[in-house]
């Protein structure tokens, strides 16, 4: 529980760095700063994440574009348009890969009608070094086969994979080349913590400009933080804004003190200070700041906040204050109320307001939940309106239904609404989406044969439950079952051909594992997974990353309890790379 606290701790300091970062703000942009971060992240000083307010589930589907196939990749795609009733050639897409099965080239290009010669349109290009580390990207738009735009991006990495050094440029047309236009340069301690951040413009040569140096204890919590500016005529670095945040014995955060540079007098002077009155169980009861009072020249209290927990130290109760200068006195604001359930979920949050004499209800908000912890219902009600948000999940944990509704007398109405369906497979049968506000809705609906899709039929809302044709799509495959063409119909009256793509797919010679540094003892199962992943053997501190077969990150977080959550993924095949300390392990995995 100490390590826990500690880390905890340690992600709270390092939020406040945002401070520093912001660099020169007004008093009341600092205020709503110091505010908006403790109140975001004030959960890591309690045992569970229970006063985060429960995150609504997005609807999100599954991609169905192009199927992913384990041994194949796709090397390009081939579209033909109708003219005259007559498929004609348009465009095409290329593809390359690395030896990782990494997307290192993706090509657009057109052909003249009248040539029939082939035009670029863009490039994209990617490079990855041996541990899956992106060391260049690209991209350029051309025009009448000549580049005209574009950025590129290099980076560095240490042998702890911190990103060490990135250069942007851009395409000039002039040159015909690329131009330098920023530089970035990060050092880091043993903890992976950023000490050094600095960077450069580009003026016919590399010319400082910002620096950001920060200061960690022996706990890893952030301690001190300062950033420059490079003062060209002196040729030194100027101090212009600074950090220091105080713990107490136990790790726990007790202030925050931000300095900035008085450009008359150039001494640093205190602009805004953060306190926290912290109780028996470490956690924040009090938290007061004060502004600097360009006025009277000296720090003038400004906000406050106090903090309620229950018997398992949850938060039960917040109050807000602001402060009155004329009456010398804090004057109540907000009172926020706070509940949960059996299983420790939040499950109420009640606003009130003071108007001066009495506290008034503003909103009551309720969450329910199911026995997987999914959200059920969220409620949001209120004097002036009543808003109600309903989720309903299947077997394969697919979100089936995301409504939003309106009290309308006693009758609870639509505003949005979005349903799908699966078969037995986990296959997408159907899915659709109508917003009441605008009257405007569009459907999907999936045929499949032997697990295959072959058909999809798209459709408009018409009202009162009417859907008008909109767009068909049919899919062939090769005796393999590997998708080769994609033909595209539109609806006058009839289905009319409109378009078509062609697939070429062939067989990389693909190394599974990017990194030769392996560490055989982390584990990762099951595979094929389902919900999520789990290893074993890995720090608290390894970074886990997910790619897809076109080596696009998905997924890129610090460990959770030896366990990632894959639900969110479409089913298919994709690389998941372990970074624990020194150690990198790559591997595939099937998510079905």
């Amino acid at each position: 529980m100490l390590n826990l606290k500690m880390n905890l701790m340690k992600k709270f300091s390092l939020l406040l760095i945002a401070f520093i970062l912001c660099g020169l703000m007004t008093n009341a942009q600092k205020k709503e700063n110091i505010v908006s971060t403790y109140e975001q992240k004030k959960a890591l000083f309690t045992i569970k994440k229970d006063n985060v307010e429960p995150t609504v589930k997005t609807s999100k589907l599954k991609d169905y574009s192009v199927p992913k196939y384990e041994e194949l990749l796709l090397d390009s795609v081939y579209f033909f348009g109708m003219l005259e009733d007559v498929f004609v050639l348009g465009t095409k897409h290329l593809y390359a890969y690395d030896q990782f099965g990494n997307e290192s080239e993706f090509k657009w290009q057109y052909v003249d009608e009248t040539t029939q010669e082939w035009f670029s349109d863009r490039l994209f290009t990617h490079a990855y070094d041996n541990r899956g580390n992106l060391t260049e990207y690209s991209y350029l738009y051309y025009e009448e086969n000549t580049p005209n735009s574009g950025q590129k991006e290099i980076h560095e990495y240490d042998s702890n994979n911190n990103n060490t050094l990135e250069i942007n440029s851009e395409w000039s047309t002039d040159n015909s080349d690329w131009l330098n236009t920023s530089k970035y340069i990060y050092e880091y301690n043993q903890d992976k913590d950023t000490t050094l951040q600095q960077s450069f413009y580009w003026y016919e040569e590399w010319v400082k400009s910002d620096s950001i140096v920060r200061v960690y204890n022996t706990e890893g919590q952030l301690t001190e933080a300062d950033r420059y500016y490079w003062d060209y005529e002196a040729s030194i670095w100027i101090l212009f804004y600074n950090q220091i945040n105080t713990y107490d014995e136990n790790g726990a955060l007790i202030s925050s003190n931000f300095y900035e540079l008085d450009y008359d007098t150039y001494e640093l002077f205190e602009s805004i200070r953060v306190t926290f009155t912290i109780n028996e169980n470490d956690l924040p009861s009090e938290m007061i700041t004060q502004n600097w009072d360009y006025e009277n020249l000296t720090l003038a209290n400004y906000e406050k906040e106090t903090y309620t927990y229950n018997e398992l130290n949850l938060l039960s109760e917040k109050y807000f204050y602001q402060w009155d200068s004329e009456a010398i006195d804090w004057m109540p604001m907000y009172h926020f109320t706070f509940a949960y359930d059996a299983d420790l979920r939040q499950n109420e949050k009640i606003t009130y307001s003071h108007d001066g004499v009495d506290w008034m209800l503003e909103t009551t908000e309720t969450w329910l939940y199911d026995d997987k912890d999914r959200l059920l219902e969220n409620i949001i009600s209120s004097s002036w309106s009543d808003t109600r948000y309903l989720f309903a999940y299947d077997e394969f944990d697919n979100l089936v239904l995301d409504a939003d509704q309106y009290l309308s007398g006693e009758d609870w109405e639509n505003m949005n609404i979005f349903e799908s369906g699966y078969d037995e497979n986990n296959n997408i049968l159907f899915y659709y989406n109508i917003d009441y506000n605008y009257y405007y809705g569009y459907k999907t609906e999936y045929t499949y044969v032997d697990n295959l899709l072959t058909e999809t039929f798209d459709y408009g809302f018409l009202g009162e439950n009417e859907w008008g044709n909109n767009g068909h799509s049919i899919y062939t495959y090769d005796e393999n079952d590997i998708l080769t063409e994609l033909l595209y119909q539109s609806w006058n009256d009839a289905w009319v051909d409109f378009g078509k793509h062609y697939y070429y797919f062939s067989n990389h010679e693909v190394i599974a594992e990017i990194d030769n540094q392996l560490n055989s003892e982390i584990s990762i199962y099951p595979n094929p997974a389902n919900n999520s992943l789990n290893f074993n053997n890995i720090s608290e501190n390894a970074v886990i990353s997910i790619y897809d077969l076109s080596g696009k990150q998905i997924v890129n977080q610090l460990n959770s309890n030896n366990q990632i959550d894959i639900n969110s993924l479409s089913n298919g095949i994709y690389i998941i790379k372990i970074i624990d300390n020194s150690l990198t392990k790559t591997a595939k995995f099937v998510k079905q």
